[in-house]
C-alpha cells in the first residue's frame, strides 16, 4: 500500500513513500478506525454491517504497518524488495 511506483518530477521517491505512510498511520489509527466503525453502526443500524468495517479496516491497518515495517527494513539496510518476502 505505500509502494511508490509514480515518480513525480519534483519529489524524491523517498519523500512521497513518506508522506503516504504516515497518511496511511493517520487514516488507521485506533480512533478513527473506532469513529468508522460506530458511524457505520448509526447510518446502518446494522451490526453486522459494523462488524464488517471494523474487521476490513483491522485488515487494511495490518497490511499496511507490515509493509511500513518491510519499506523501513529495505531502507535502512538497502535491501531489494524481494529478500523480505517468504
Amino acid at each position: 500500500m505505500t509502494e511508490v511506483v509514480y515518480h513525480p518530477g519534483e519529489m524524491p521517491a523517498a519523500e512521497l513513500a513518506h508522506f503516504m505512510q504516515s497518511s496511511n498511520r493517520r487514516l488507521y489509527a485506533w480512533p478513527v478506525l473506532v469513529r468508522k466503525a460506530i458511524g457505520t453502526l448509526f447510518r446502518t443500524h446494522n451490526p453486522m454491517a459494523a462488524m464488517f468495517a471494523w474487521s476490513s479496516n483491522l485488515n487494511y491497518r495490518r497490511v499496511d504497518w507490515n509493509n511500513s515495517f518491510q519499506w523501513e527494513l529495505r531502507t535502512a539496510y538497502k535491501l531489494p524488495r524481494r529478500d523480505l518476502y517468504y
